[in-house]
C-alpha cells in the first residue's frame, strides 16, 4: 500500500517527466521532428530544469496534501495527521514486554514515551504514518468514546437504502 499512497499523491507530478520536450516544441514547432542528436542537446537542460522544478513541487505537494486532507474525526475531536498528537498515554504502556512489539516499536516510534512530536509532515512517508498511527492507538487506548456508533439507527437505515442522511456524518 505505500507505493499506491505515494503514486496517488505523485500522479499530477508525473507529467514533468517530458516537460522538456514539450516546452521545446512549444517554443520551437516541429522540434519534435528533430534527429535525437540535435533535439537531446537542447532538450536535456530543460528537462533538467524541469525535474528541479518537479522535486520542489512534490515536496510541497506532499505537506499541502497531508496538512490540509489528512484529517481522522474522532469523537469529540478532528485530528490534523501533520499535527502533533497532544494527549498522555496510559500507563499501559509503560513497560512493553512482547519482544516482536517492542522490536516494531523501536523501529516506527522515535519518541516511544509520547513527548516527542509525531506529527506526519508527509504522509506519503512510512515512517512517519507509523510513527503517528503509533502514538494515536496508545492515546487512545483506554478512551471508551472510540467505540461509540458512529451513525445514528435512522442514518443507518437510510444508508441501507442507498441514502444519504441529512445530518453529521
Amino acid at each position: 500500500m505505500q507505493d499506491q499512497i505515494k503514486k496517488a499523491i505523485d500522479a499530477p507530478s508525473e507529467t514533468f517527466t517530458d516537460l522538456g520536450k514539450r516546452v521545446l516544441n512549444i517554443i520551437v514547432p516541429g522540434s519534435k521532428l528533430w534527429p535525437k542528436f540535435v533535439n537531446l542537446p537542447v532538450v536535456f537542460p530543460l528537462h533538467w530544469l524541469a525535474k528541479k522544478v518537479q522535486t520542489a513541487l512534490q515536496k510541497i505537494t506532499h505537506e499541502v496534501i497531508t496538512e490540509t486532507m489528512m484529517v481522522l474525526e474522532m469523537p469529540g475531536s478532528v485530528l490534523a495527521l501533520g499535527k502533533n498528537l497532544d494527549k498522555t498515554f496510559p500507563d499501559t504502556f509503560k513497560e512493553i514486554s512482547l519482544p516482536e512489539l517492542r522490536e516494531f516499536l523501536d523501529k516506527y516510534d522515535p519518541c516511544p514515551d509520547g513527548k516527542g512530536n509525531c506529527a506526519a509532515e508527509n504522509w506519503t512517508d512510512l515512517r512517519q504514518r507509523m510513527h503517528y498511527i503509533i502514538h494515536l492507538f496508545k492515546a487512545y487506548a483506554d478512551d471508551t468514546s472510540i467505540f461509540s456508533a458512529p451513525f445514528s439507527k435512522k442514518q443507518v437505515a437510510l444508508i441501507e437504502k442507498g441514502i444519504i442522511p441529512d445530518g453529521k456524518l
